[in-house]
């Protein structure tokens, strides 16, 4: 529970073991709600995050040959 995202979703869940498919995906509005969350708990007047897309593509590296398991919570 050191991630401020995993604290915020407990939060919001009420439970720790959820599905993270709609926090990690930019266009939902759980995730939106989650980074507001963040921002007004860290008391900033602005916060954003890499899109894990982008830093894929960022690296050049084949996604097969990535580990994002700490970002998309997949193996």
């Amino acid at each position: 529970m050191d991630l401020i995202t995993r604290r915020i979703i407990a939060e919001r869940e009420g439970k720790m073991d959820v599905d993270l498919e709609e926090y990690i995906d930019p266009e939902s509005a759980k995730y939106n709600d989650m980074v507001e969350q963040i921002r007004k708990k860290l008391n900033f007047t602005s916060l954003r995050f890499h899109r894990l897309d982008d830093m894929i593509e960022s690296v050049g590296i084949d996604p097969s040959k990535l580990c994002t398991y700490c970002w998309s919570g997949r193996e």
